[in-house]
């Protein structure tokens, strides 16, 4: 849009002295301009989501315009899984990030169950952009509906677009804080302390 305005105002000033090289650059500069508004029109005119795209992108990243939303979606799909059926082990690498759209999750730390987590979690956000392992045991207790993105695709997306990692980056560091307030929470009432 700038650069829009910029080479207009340049072509303006050539009235005063025409230079026949310098207006066919000005031109240029506005035709690629005006195509690159035209296409951003398009694009977020026509990216659709469905209403659980909005709520998988409402939960791991809601700041992404539609055409990150939508690259970020299409490296996905929806699986079912039935009771037993383990989403990560804890200290191997996260294959997937996963998003609950139904069921429930057990969490596990050495082999004991220490939470649940339903509808709406984020699961292996802690680690999937970086490659590290799995802090916990990820088990499904309950038949399960999930969104999930492999890390591979998801990591290389990142790279390729700071906009997607930055977002993704703050939206995961909020949920692992609050995943901690939770668990502290618990802690504390586990332990009878305060009130």
């Amino acid at each position: 849009e700038t650069d829009l305005i910029a080479a207009s105002l340049v072509l303006i000033s050539l009235t005063e002295a025409y230079n026949r090289f310098s207006a066919t650059i000005q031109i240029m500069w506005i035709c690629i301009s005006v195509a690159g508004i035209v296409r951003a029109y398009f694009l977020h005119r026509f990216i659709r989501f469905s209403p659980d795209e909005t709520r998988v992108l409402k939960h791991i990243a809601p700041g992404l315009d539609k055409p990150n939303g939508r690259a970020l979606l299409n490296l996905g799909s929806w699986v079912d899984a039935t009771h037993g059926h383990e989403l990560t082990q804890q200290g191997q690498p996260v294959s997937h990030l996963y998003w609950l759209r139904s069921g429930q999750i057990a969490v596990l730390v050495g082999g004991q169950r220490v939470a649940e987590v339903g509808e709406g979690a984020v699961l292996g956000e802690a680690t999937v952009l970086t490659g590290a392992s799995a802090t916990a045991t990820l088990q499904v207790d309950q038949a399960a509906r999930f969104f999930c993105i492999p890390a591979g695709a998801l990591r290389d997306l990142a790279d390729r677009n700071a906009e997607i990692r930055a977002e993704l980056q703050q939206s995961f560091a909020a949920e692992v804080r609050d995943k901690l307030e939770e668990s502290n929470m618990r802690l504390v009432a586990s332990r009878g302390i305060g009130a």
